[in-house]
């Protein structure tokens, strides 16, 4: 969890508001507690997972105020649905060769299965 540089006055104010009416602060929502007040990142697209190596060490966002990128302090974790999660693999360069080489992706990891149905797998 990164702190945001510069975060939107009215969103401090409230979040500040909540804490001085004696709500619990919340600085990272993935934390062992997810009640309290925090900002988040809204109208923000992630764009890829960084790498080095085959280690995840944070990932890149673009949003209106242009293109950042963020480092884990101890792991990132995956969690964008059905459809965008095998996406946000293949756009870091993870999935199968063949599938990454014709959208211009440079393969970081090969994983044969990354963007592919599943249904009735074992």
């Amino acid at each position: 969890m990164q702190r945001l540089a510069d975060s939107n006055p009215l969103a401090r104010a409230f979040v500040d508001a909540a804490c001085a009416a004696g709500h619990p602060r919340n600085e990272d929502f993935n934390g062992e507690r997810q009640e309290g007040f925090g900002q988040v990142f809204a109208g923000t697209l992630v764009e890829r997972i960084n790498l080095r190596g085959s280690r995840a060490t944070g990932i890149t966002i673009r949003n209106k105020g242009g293109r950042l990128e963020l480092d884990a302090a101890v792991e990132v974790v995956l969690c964008a649905g059905a459809v965008n999660s095998p996406q946000l693999l293949m756009l870091s360069g993870i999935g199968p060769a063949a599938a990454l080489e014709r959208h211009g992706i440079k393969l970081a990891h090969g994983a044969v299965h990354a963007g592919r149905a599943r249904c009735g797998a074992t």
